[in-house]
Formats: structure tokens, sequence, C-alpha cells
């Protein structure tokens, strides 16, 4: 597994506030829908492809996680507040747009990890010591989005426990998406094509009534260690969807 540093867009506990949208906020372009988690994971990674990171980030539940995020309520949820690794209050409009800020910047740097991972030819978990002139061109080579136009999505699947949901599960994860104002959550797996290798790597996703939104880029319930991406066989990824 490739460890990669930046942040994702991680669920972070919070439940949502109900307020009346402030007239700056009224007037927003509403966000794409996305009907499905599978269809937000798609359209990010199809425009990831295509080099265009501004659509990509549509997909991402940046706009919504930031405006309904109730920090009163994870501060009463986990064991200890600590207000720096929080979003912040979203009674004040400068803290909604921070928070949209952190976000949207999670999101970015999360897709920069993950467009190296899948174009790099060094070790990320490494860095070069010392690199030479020849090193440093051939990573630069290497990364030119322009080698992701060939970046195919396989498939999007369930993850063996979003397959298998109990009742509680359920229950949690509805109670987890409230924290970030949704209506509920799950993961899902994706599995890439790019030339002759595959990738997989792991999602989060928020649904905000009919639209489905990306929060984290990795998968906590498929053994992920952190935000990445994996190469892989296509006999292997059936095996780890099979748990």
């Amino acid at each position: 597994m490739i460890r990669l540093r930046a942040c994702s867009l991680a669920i972070v506990l919070g439940l949502a506030a109900c307020h009346s949208p402030s007239p700056a906020r009224a007037k927003a372009v509403a966000p794409k829908t996305f009907d499905t988690p599978e269809a937000a994971i798609t359209h990010y990674v199809t425009s990831v492809a295509a080099g265009d990171l501004d659509v990509a980030l549509e997909a991402t539940a940046a706009e919504e996680m930031s405006a309904r995020y109730d920090f009163p309520a994870v501060a009463r949820y986990v064991p200890a507040m600590d207000p720096l690794n929080l979003q912040a209050p979203t009674r004040y409009e400068m803290y909604v747009r921070l928070n949209k800020m952190i976000l949207t910047a999670q999101g970015a740097a999360a897709t920069k990890m993950f467009v190296y991972a899948l174009l790099a030819d060094v070790n990320l978990e490494q860095p070069v010591m010392s690199a030479t002139d020849a090193q440093i061109s051939r990573f630069v080579t290497a990364v030119d989005p322009a080698r992701l136009k060939a970046l195919k999505v396989v498939r999007v699947d369930k993850t063996k426990e979003a397959r298998n949901e109990t009742p509680e599960l359920a229950a949690l994860n509805k109670k987890h998406a409230a924290f970030n104002g949704a209506d509920d959550q799950t993961e899902r797996l994706a599995l890439y094509q790019l030339g002759d290798r595959y990738y997989w790597s792991g999602f989060q996703l928020l649904r905000y009534g009919n639209r489905w939104a990306i929060s984290g880029f990795n998968s906590l319930m498929t053994r992920m260690k952190g935000v990445g991406v994996e190469k892989t066989t296509p006999a292997d990824y059936d095996a780890l969807l099979k748990g």
C-alpha cells in the first residue's frame, strides 16, 4: 500500500446544524447531483483522467460538509475536544468559508497523491535523498497528467461490510453521517486500468438528499492504511472484495 501523506476529505465527526442559508449562500449554484456512489466516483476519476481538477472536485462533499458541520455535537461525542483538528463552528459565516477552503484544499492534495500513486516511478513512502538531475527529470516526466488519459474505471464495488450491512451498522452509518449534516454514509472500492496495469483504491461517501458525494479518499473497512492506491490484478481485487 502506498501511504499518501496528504489529508483526505476524511469523515470528521460532527452533526448537522439546521441554519437558514445566508443571502450569499442562497445565490450559490446547486452542486452537481450524483444519484449513486458509483456515479460520484466515476465522475471524479474520469475528470481527473481528463485533467479537469475543478470538475473532478464537484464530486466531493466540501460544500455540504463545510456548512452543515455541528461543532458542539462533535465536541460532545469525542473523548476530548481538539478544536485545531476539527472543522470550525458553522454558526459564523467566516468559518463556513474557512471550512470549505480547507476541505477543498484537502481534496486537491488527495488528488495529487492519487495521481502520483498511479504515475510516479519512485517509492512515494521514501524520499529520494540527494536526487540527481536524471532522477528529477524522470520523475517530472513520469507524473505528466496527460498520461492519465488512458485511465479507465473498470468497476466500482460495495465493500464487504456495505454488501452485508447489519441493522447496527446501518444505524451507526446514519449517526456518523448526521455529524456532517448528511442522511447516510457508505464506502466503495474501485478498480482501475492504466495501460496493462491494474490498481484499486477506496472512497468514503455521504448522501445529502439524492446527492452522493465523496468525503474521503480511502476505505476504513478494507484494511487500508491511509489514503492510497495499490497495484493489483483483477483476480486479487476479487479476492479483496470477498474479504
